[in-house]
């Protein structure tokens, strides 16, 4: 199964150093791959950068919000109030998007 080090990463609670500085977000590969699943899975209908976030616009009134780096998705109207999605849906939607 293919899966992003980020994620592996973030579980074993190890972050990479560049986490810890504030800089203007690069969105990684696995980002992108989780939203691209959102919408291949038409959870989603489109998704964008939004700060610190990808922003993907769900199916009715969800919106999730994904981690520049791909290590958490979350869902609601905003991100400091959302819920966190299990690590299984992740993964799930991590192959949709990237086609595995």
């Amino acid at each position: 199964m293919r899966h992003c080090t980020a994620l592996a990463d973030a579980r074993r609670g190890r972050y990479p150093a560049h986490m810890s500085t504030i800089t203007k977000p690069s969105i990684t590969p696995c980002a992108k791959a989780i939203a691209e699943g959102l919408v291949r899975s038409h959870r989603a209908t489109k998704f964008q950068v939004v700060g610190e976030f990808v922003r993907a616009d769900g199916i009715g009134t969800a919106i999730y919000w994904i981690t520049s780096d791909g290590t958490r998705v979350l869902r609601g109207n905003v991100p400091h109030s959302a819920d966190e999605l299990q690590g299984g849906f992740i993964e799930k939607m991590l192959r949709a998007g990237s086609g595995a």
